[in-house]
């Protein structure tokens, strides 16, 4: 849906802003929203839960995106992949963004 809404936005521009609207900034809305959460309870040092939602997204996408999107998806990555791309994006968040006190 992404690849079709990207190649027709120039011609549908209401409908690529529609779906940025009910996809893409809800779902990072619900990422920032829990993410906060996290903070508040001092599990996570974040100060823009926004900021940290948009990068923890795209940690975890960004290859596994351009792969599929570069390649008509005939490359897509295995799961035993995806887990390794998601496990080391939670790291290097958690490297960012984890609570400091061991106790948290």
């Amino acid at each position: 849906m992404r690849t079709l809404i990207a190649a027709e936005a120039e011609r549908f521009p209401e409908v690529a802003a529609d779906y940025v609207r009910r996809s893409w900034d809800h779902n990072q809305g619900l990422l920032a929203e829990a993410l906060r959460h996290l903070g508040a309870r001092g599990l996570l040092r974040i100060d823009d839960p926004a900021v940290a939602a948009e990068q923890l997204t795209w940690l975890a996408l960004a290859a596994p995106l351009n792969r599929l999107t570069l390649t008509a998806g005939a490359a897509r990555y295995s799961a035993a992949e995806l887990d390794v791309i998601a496990r080391e994006a939670v790291t290097t968040f958690l490297d960012r963004y984890g609570a400091r006190d061991s106790a948290a």
